[in-house]
């Protein structure tokens, strides 16, 4: 909460001057901008993500196939027990 609640024109006044006098203004624009930019990060990051997902699923569906896996996988696990 950047803005208190203000009962009367000469504490908005107070309150205003004193944030053009400490540049909170400014703060509150970089740290909007700052969460925009990692906003923007994050979201690449989970495209990526879930594109690199759809691939390595894709591959064993079209190359392998997934009852060739399916047997696979159940094959190691019955040996191991």
């Amino acid at each position: 909460m950047i803005y208190p609640r203000v009962q009367s024109a000469e504490a908005e006044r107070l309150i205003s001057g004193a944030h053009a006098r400490f540049g909170v203004d400014k703060a509150l624009a970089g740290a909007k901008a700052k969460h925009s930019e990692f906003r923007g990060r994050l979201e690449w990051a989970k495209t990526q993500t879930l594109g690199f997902l759809a691939f390595i699923t894709y591959l064993p569906d079209k190359i392998i196939d997934w009852e060739n896996i399916r047997h696979f996988v159940a094959g190691g696990f019955h040996h191991s027990f």
